[in-house]
């Protein structure tokens, strides 16, 4: 031996005076060739030498091949080599071409499957491996276990129109509620009066079928879409008297604003709606059925109150033919008096 790690190996060969010689060094197994020499000088495993006229003494060095193994440190998994464990992450000093077997084992607190690799190349756990360089084991697939809540909280999102019904208890339109983990529960909506549609529901944004049971594993969130408010309709009815018509008649939704007119016929006028709106045009808001009437009169009627005299609908050029008559009447009247024969 001469200075560890090198082991130096002797021989000694009688040899005729002026001999040519060729030396070679074979390393065992488990070492390999370092040098010839004292120090070494010569670093090829086959030296020649010509001519030897004296004793020659060289020495033959050796290194036994020492490798490093690293076990990367992987949280959750203990490494297992030949069946000594070596923890979290390790390294080891292995012999050339010494042959591993390496696993790992998931401690208590951690879930999946472990998947190993040796210098990046996928590798199969507990089969044999040559080491002949320097390698590094690396594992991945395992985390930790999440720790389960006791109770989750369930939320029915506010939803106008639909009434939620968890397992035959009306939830009303929005709520919340705390759930054990793992609790079944069947969730379903019905539809308020004054709305249509079908209801399509999800949880956490993931559909979901109506009144099917549903494991509560974290918080969730119900909502559903697909109702729309029934719009209300109203009717307008429109009448008129003789002398015109009514326009604006017909079918609204509720709260619709609309125009309704009163037009009056050649020779007539527009008097009032049966309201007693005298507003020929006008604006109304259907929030209910409407049933209106405009009435009308001839353009030659006063337009006075029809309570008054005159106000019956007879026309001045018949009061003024009266009127002529009447003083017809007078003048032949005089006449006869004044110019009778005695």
């Amino acid at each position: 031996m001469n200075g560890s790690p090198f082991l130096e190996y002797a021989s000694v060969v009688q040899l005729p005076d002026h001999a040519d010689v060729l030396i070679r060094a074979v390393a065992d197994y488990g070492y390999y060739f370092y040098g010839w020499g004292d120090p070494v000088i010569y670093t090829t495993e086959i030296v020649s030498f010509t001519d030897i006229t004296a004793s020659l003494h060289m020495e033959l060095f050796f290194q036994y091949t020492v490798l490093d193994v690293t076990y990367a440190y992987a949280q959750g998994l203990s490494w297992i080599c030949n069946g000594i464990d070596l923890g979290g992450g390790a390294s080891q000093k292995i012999g050339y071409e010494t042959e591993i077997r390496v696993s790992v084992e998931v401690v208590p607190g951690y879930e999946g499957t472990p998947l190993l690799k040796v210098n990046g190349i996928p590798y199969t756990a507990g089969t044999g491996f040559r080491v002949t360089s320097d390698v590094t084991f690396t594992v991945t697939g395992v985390s930790k276990v999440q720790e389960q809540p006791v109770l989750c909280d369930v939320t029915y999102a506010n939803t106008q129109g639909l009434t939620w019904i968890r397992d035959g208890i009306n939830m009303g339109r929005g709520t919340s509620e705390k759930v054990e983990y793992g609790t079944v529960i069947h969730v379903s909506a019905d539809v308020e009066p004054g709305y249509k549609g079908t209801p399509l529901l999800r949880a956490n944004s993931i559909p979901y079928t109506a009144g099917t049971g549903f494991r509560v594993t974290s918080d969730v969130t119900f909502t559903v879409t697909g109702v729309t408010e029934i719009q209300e309709r109203f009717n307008v009815v429109l009448h008129a008297e003789d002398g015109g018509k009514a326009e604006g008649a017909g079918t609204y939704d509720k709260s619709a604003q609309i125009t309704i007119r009163a037009v009056a016929d050649e020779g007539y006028v527009f008097v009032k709606w049966s309201d007693n709106n005298t507003s020929q045009e006008r604006m109304i808001t259907v929030n209910s059925d409407v049933e209106l009437t405009a009435s009308f009169k001839t353009a030659l009627a006063p337009e006075g109150n029809e309570d008054e005299p005159g106000g019956d609908g007879i026309s001045l050029a018949v009061y003024g033919a009266i009127a002529v008559m009447l003083l017809g009447a007078a003048c032949a009247a005089l006449w006869f008096f004044r110019f009778r024969t005695p």
